[in-house]
């Protein structure tokens, strides 16, 4: 009898310490920002040829990134998203996968909001190349994707493409 006694003291104690670290984790709610898809295509029309991207905290910074890393293409003069776009509450994320010889690559949102984890917020992003073998145009293409992203307590953003472990770290000044 001691030893089945022993036995149900250190089941309890196992399920009385597995309920209190599920209560305490289910207490505690991660923190997240929305994301919304603002534009994005393949004629971004980028003057970098290498990836990236670039946090745009105000219009000011829109037109100056327009200026400087477009070629008055797609993004350069499709401002009228900035009607969108409310500044005091978000900034935009434009995101690039630099110059490609033929179409059919894409970036696209792969989630409607970010994760904040150690003060960044973590957008994941799938990259959408094409098939070996398929048909494609023969043409100079510039994907982009630009995101809307509710400001929060973040100093940096992670996008990651969850189908590997690539990642790129934006600074933000909100």
């Amino acid at each position: 009898m001691t030893r089945w006694m022993w036995g149900l003291l250190v089941l309890m104690t196992w399920l009385v310490a597995g309920g209190c670290s599920f209560s305490a984790s289910s207490a505690t709610s991660q923190a997240s920002v929305a994301i919304r898809t603002l534009r994005g295509g393949s004629g971004g029309g980028m003057v970098d040829k290498a990836p990236g991207a670039m946090w745009l905290a105000d219009r000011k910074q829109v037109d100056d990134f327009s200026r400087n890393h477009t070629k008055k293409t797609k993004i350069g003069t499709e401002s009228d998203f900035l009607e969108e776009v409310d500044f005091s509450k978000e900034g935009v994320l434009v995101i690039w996968m630099g110059l490609k010889s033929t179409g059919g690559y894409a970036l696209k949102a792969a989630a409607d909001r970010a994760a904040i984890e150690n003060r960044s917020a973590i957008v994941p992003v799938r990259r959408i190349t094409p098939k070996q073998g398929a048909m494609l145009t023969q043409a100079i293409t510039h994907p982009y994707l630009m995101l809307g992203i509710g400001k929060g307590d973040y100093d940096s953003i992670t996008i990651i493409d969850p189908a590997d472990s690539s990642e790129i770290v934006v600074t933000v000044d909100q």
